[in-house]
């Protein structure tokens, strides 16, 4: 009996240790998956918007571009110092006054940043209807 009770000791403290060992990896692990849970939620919290109209100025020096909608009194300033340029354009000196672009933009402390500048399609203006409306019978 005096035996078997060092033995059932030794046994209970190997034990413990080993359960205090197998629960501090799981949280060195739980707080790495947060971290990188973090980080993640920060690249896709980006507000992202797309745009599309006419450029209607160039400002080449100041890597800015200046776009707004047919017919239009408002227009968009936009920095294109980091934007990519997507198919039609290889670069800001590629880009016209009058093209049409489609623009995804982000903005930060009132600043708005195109990420990516691609052709856009023409507007189409509103369809006519080729039939005339006729007045009613009744009708003065």
């Amino acid at each position: 009996m005096r035996k078997i009770v060092p033995v059932l000791g030794l046994f209970l403290l190997g034990s413990l240790l080993g359960a205090g060992i197998c629960a501090a990896a799981p949280a060195e692990a739980r707080k790495e998956t947060k971290n990188e849970a973090k980080k993640e939620a920060k690249k896709e919290s980006r507000q992202t918007a797309k745009y599309v109209g006419e450029v209607t100025e160039i400002l080449l020096d100041k890597n800015k571009l200046l776009l707004a909608k047919p017919k239009s009194n408002l227009a968009m300033v936009l920095n294109t110092g980091k934007a990519k340029f997507g198919p039609g354009y290889s670069k800001l000196e590629d880009v016209k006054v009058g093209d049409p672009v489609e623009v995804t933009v982000e903005t930060k402390v009132g600043t708005m940043y195109a990420l990516t500048v691609a052709k856009g399609k023409k507007e189409a203006g509103p369809k006519k209807d080729k039939q005339k409306m006729e007045k009613p019978k009744n009708h003065p």
